[in-house]
């Protein structure tokens, strides 16, 4: 579905999830759920949507609209390619990864 984005990859344990967010560079939420998946050592792929080519974002954006319906608000969580959570709300994220503590 996104095989041309230029995504980061994070090492980690993935806990058998497939975990995709895209953010924004300049967003305080964005970087506060990045960083809380390293500390949890999660792995996962990302990518900052306003640091690609006009044409890439556009074309993210509309396939994201298309396949889950939900509107476009960062950090933009996926999980094994059917669960969506935007924003970041730590106790939702723990909940959909599992990583209750």
């Amino acid at each position: 579905m996104f095989d041309t984005v230029p995504f980061t990859m994070e090492e980690g344990n993935s806990g058998g999830h497939d975990i995709t967010v895209f953010a924004l560079s300049t967003c305080g939420f964005c970087k506060r759920a990045l960083a809380y998946l390293k500390e949890r050592n999660v792995a996962f792929r990302y990518v900052y949507m306003d640091l690609l080519p006009e044409d890439k974002k556009q074309e993210v954006k509309d396939t994201l609209r298309k396949t889950f319906q939900n509107s476009l608000l960062y950090p933009y969580l996926i999980v094994d390619g059917t669960e969506v959570i935007t924003g970041f709300v730590k106790e939702k994220w723990d909940e959909l990864l599992g990583l209750q503590a």
